[in-house]
Order: structure tokens, then C-alpha cells, then sequence
């Protein structure tokens, strides 16, 4: 069994303040009650960043954008009286996406890591299938961020910061997305929508006698914080890739037991980071490693992250817990 050895690693930790950085971001407040589709400017805060999504709010009487039932579909909020929504894929039309946006309270810092999530809905079966029912659920619902504002694209791909793989296909749940960032840039605005190329949409038809080629979804409760409390965050390890597993409770006290699921294609780096997205070691991993273990013999307590970097990108960091022994 072929193990490889990594040196521990000394960090010292400083406070950090957090907060949900995304003002409104269970889309609450708003100026004046929506009365029908492409209103998202009545909330406060938030504006249309492509086509034309929705705001949905109980306020609403005439059944257009009511909630919980509307055009679009039947779903109670999350989160009080309202959400948005937005065509996450038209068949056909490979630039078209319906995305929402919203300046953050205060700028990310480039590698401080920050917890995000959102909850998401699919739409679908609304009160008027006439005019709006929907063909198909789509994968491909996700977050994304930028330094400055950007206005009026109609399609904006590549370094997705958050995304669901799956399809969605229960028009009757909320699903949380989840996980955490690591930011690279002093991002200050937050875009909601789906990011990924046309090729990597994947579809599935739940209304086969829809009038819409389209697929829909709504968003509840954004939230983007240095601290996962404020996010109700659970971090999966299975959305790493290449995945990394801890072969080993965490917390854990002693050596840290590390796999890969599939041997790595290329040589690698795996990168430990501690809760203020600080780098305290690089370890290169040849190309073909499976297995190995890390003795941590001084490292002090505390929380950290392990990342794996090549040149596919990097993975999202899986959180560590370290305790005395």
C-alpha cells in the first residue's frame, strides 16, 4: 500500500466578524407589491440580470405572481411571504438565462473562505398551464459572483462558485445548495441563475404536453457568510472532484487518513487552509496516488480545509476538525 507522508503545520487564529453579506436575501422587503412577471426591480435591492425573471410575493391578489400558487407553479416560500425565479434553460436558445443580482453589504477577500448557500425550487404546473406550464426541470441552478456589476448579459459562463449537478425534478420541495468558497478576486456582487454551458445542461421532462420547451426554477434565502451558522451550511464531501475521503471520524485527534476515490490522472497539490484562508502547507501528489496519511503531531486545535489542485482546477475544500488529543 502505497502511502505518502505530509508535514504538519503551525497556524495561529484571529476573530473574524460575519454576517449574511446578501442584503434581503429571502427577498422580503420590497418597494411595491408585484403584481405580474419580469417585476424583481420591486424588491428591494435586487435587479434583473438577464431576460426577465420574476418576483413572487404573497401581497400579490390577482394569482400572477402570487404565492404559493402562480403562473409558474404551486410552492409556499421558504422563508416568509416571497422568492424569485427565472428560466434556467430554453431549449433552442443556448445563451438564454434569467438571472437575478444583488451588491453584497461588503466586498469578499480574496482567499478568506465564506459559506454559501441558497435554497431552490423547481417550477412548474402553474395556474394558467396555457400560457406557462414548462417541459422540462433542469440541473445547472447555481451562484456566482463578480467584482464589478454586470448588466444586461444574456449569457455569462465559467467560474461557477456553487451549482446543483442534479436534476431537480420534485416540483413540490426545497433543496439547500450549499458549500464554501474560497475567493480569488474582491468580488462584490452575488448572480443567481444558472452559469453552465448549453452542452453541460442536462434536462428532464416532467409536463410532456407543456407549451414551454423551458425549464424553471425558483430561489429562497441566499446567503453568503464568513461563518456557517449564518448559512445553515453543511458542507458535502461528495462534491469534490477528483473526491477526497477522510478515512477517519472528524474531528479527529491524530494522523489524518486520506483517499482518493480514483487514482489522480496528473500530479497534483493538495493545499491546507486555515479558517482565515491562509495557506500553511503545499503538498505535491504524483500522478497515480490512491492512498495516504497525514501524522499531525503539533498542529493546535481548531477548524481547516483541505483543497486539491491541478490543472482540471480546484476542488471545493472538504472541513476538517482538529482536536487534542
Amino acid at each position: 500500500m502505497r502511502y505518502l507522508i505530509l508535514s504538519s503545520v503551525v497556524f495561529s487564529f484571529a476573530s473574524v466578524q460575519s454576517q449574511n453579506l446578501v442584503p434581503n436575501g429571502s427577498f422580503e422587503e420590497y418597494t411595491t407589491c408585484p403584481t405580474n412577471q419580469g417585476q424583481v426591480e420591486r424588491c428591494v435591492g435586487w435587479t434583473s440580470n438577464s431576460a426577465s425573471p420574476d418576483y413572487f410575493n404573497r401581497c400579490d391578489t390577482n394569482g400572477f405572481v402570487d404565492v404559493p400558487f402562480n403562473l409558474i407553479g404551486y410552492q409556499n416560500a421558504f422563508d416568509g411571504d416571497a422568492y424569485m425565479g427565472g428560466a434556467t434553460y430554453l431549449e433552442g436558445a443556448p445563451t438564454y438565462r434569467e438571472c437575478i443580482q444583488h451588491a453584497l453589504s461588503s466586498a469578499l477577500v480574496p482567499g478568506i473562505p465564506v459559506y454559501i448557500s441558497m435554497m431552490i425550487a423547481t417550477g412548474g404546473f402553474g395556474n394558467d398551464p396555457g400560457q406557462n406550464s414548462l417541459r422540462y426541470a433542469s440541473n445547472g441552478i447555481g451562484m456566482k459572483f463578480s467584482v464589478e456589476q454586470q448588466i444586461d448579459y444574456s449569457y455569462w459562463p465559467g467560474n461557477v462558485a456553487l451549482y446543483r449537478t442534479e436534476i431537480l425534478c420534485d416540483t413540490a420541495v426545497w433543496v439547500e445548495l450549499s458549500g464554501m468558497y474560497i475567493p480569488d478576486s474582491a468580488y462584490a456582487f452575488v448572480y443567481i441563475g444558472s452559469f453552465l454551458p448549453y452542452d453541460e445542461i442536462q434536462v428532464q421532462v416532467i409536463d410532456a404536453n407543456a407549451v414551454s420547451s423551458a425549464a424553471y426554477a425558483f430561489f429562497d434565502r441566499v446567503c453568503v457568510s464568513t461563518n456557517a451558522a449564518d448559512c445553515a451550511v453543511t458542507l458535502m464531501v461528495d462534491d469534490i472532484r477528483p473526491p477526497i475521503r477522510i478515512q477517519g471520524s472528524n474531528p479527529f485527534a491524530n494522523d489524518l487518513f486520506l483517499s482518493v476515490d480514483n487514482e489522480l490522472t496528473e500530479n497534483s497539490t493538495l493545499v491546507l487552509i486555515d479558517e482565515l484562508g491562509r495557506i500553511g502547507q503545499q503538498v505535491q501528489l504524483p500522478q497515480g496516488t490512491k492512498e495516504f496519511v497525514w501524522p499531525l503531531p503539533v498542529i493546535p486545535a481548531g477548524s481547516y480545509f483541505l483543497q486539491l489542485r491541478n490543472s482540471l482546477g480546484r476542488s471545493r475544500p472538504i472541513h476538517l476538525v482538529h482536536i487534542n488529543p
